[in-house]
């Protein structure tokens, strides 16, 4: 999966550029993506790019739950978050997983794969 296409979904829902979470959830998804999405605990997912960011797994955990809150937030986009993430099980790890499920299906139909 291409990192802007990531960011491009992102800057739909209003998660501004500049915000931690905005990095760490296109990280996240890379992560996910580079397992297809099996096998991974988002403990392990927070940790990795907690290293990578020199934070720790809390503080990424925190900055993915803001940016998502942003989204959600009167600022967002209401059609693009709904897409992308919903508004009815806001967990992170449902927000990544859903995010990521609807990247990759919009993948597979722009490449016929569907």
């Amino acid at each position: 999966m291409k990192r802007e296409k990531i960011e491009d979904a992102l800057l739909k829902m209003g998660i501004p550029a500049n915000i931690k979470g905005f990095a760490y959830i296109t990280q996240a998804v890379l992560l996910i993506d580079s397992e297809d999405g099996e096998n991974l605990s988002f403990g392990m997912i927070y940790s990795e790019i907690g290293r990578k960011f020199q934070g720790t797994r809390s503080q990424t955990e925190r900055a993915i739950r803001h940016a998502f809150g942003i989204a959600r937030d009167v600022r967002g986009n209401y059609d693009a978050v709904n897409h992308y993430i919903g508004f009815s099980n806001v967990s992170n790890s449902s927000s990544l997983a859903q995010l990521y499920l609807m990247l990759k299906r919009e993948e597979e139909n722009e490449t016929g794969n569907a």
